[in-house]
């Protein structure tokens, strides 16, 4: 299932980036989202190890 996950995130991503090429003043909020996205992908996986950590020591 996390796999199936990662593979539409990737797809609406590069649909985003596709339409924000062919014309950038119909999306908005497109860009935000894009960058939203990949900040939490990276949050995410700083934060993953992080907490696996913290359940072993208790």
């Amino acid at each position: 299932m996390k796999g199936a996950i990662k593979h539409w995130a990737l797809a609406l991503f590069i649909g985003n980036a596709l339409l924000l090429m062919i014309d950038p003043t119909a999306m908005i909020g497109g860009p935000a989202h894009a960058i939203g996205l990949i900040a939490g992908y990276f949050l995410g996986q700083w934060l993953k190890p992080q907490t696996f950590i913290q359940r072993e020591i208790a």
